[in-house]
């Protein structure tokens, strides 16, 4: 999704919030073999805001609504935001409050964002797998 819209990630500096199996873990491995320097930030880490504060990107993925909010952010930074979180109320949030897309240079929405493209690339990795069964399926005939 960076790529598509022109940022870089060889030599940026960049947190990560979050360290989970499913998304945190299999993103810091990306981001190390994009050349980035890579910061992982998680429930123990003392003060967030300085390590956004230093960032040039950032990745949000904790499952935890508006954890990152307006004061922790710079005018430079780029967001991406890959938490997804319902309310009680059915409303969808994200890791990252609304009002921070004031404060930053772009940002991923929630919905809309992360979660589109997620969705999408899994559907074609099923028409890929269709594919091969059914290609599969008349070698076999």
């Amino acid at each position: 999704m960076l790529k598509h819209y022109g940022y870089s990630l060889a030599g940026k500096n960049v947190t990560l919030v979050g360290r989970g199996q499913t998304v945190g873990l299999p993103l810091f491995h990306m981001l190390q073999r994009e050349q980035a320097t890579v910061t992982v930030c998680h429930s123990r880490t003392p003060d967030l805001a300085f390590h956004l504060r230093h960032a040039e990107i950032a990745f949000a993925a904790v499952g935890r609504p508006n954890l990152i909010t307006r004061d922790m952010v710079h005018p430079a930074l780029v967001l991406v935001d890959a938490g997804i979180n319902e309310s009680d109320d059915g409303s969808i949030a994200g890791d990252i409050a609304r009002d921070v897309a004031d404060e930053v240079t772009a940002i991923t929405p929630v919905p809309g964002g992360v979660g589109t493209l997620t969705t999408a690339i899994l559907f074609e990795n099923v028409l890929r797998a269709l594919d091969y069964q059914l290609g599969e399926k008349e070698t076999e005939q």
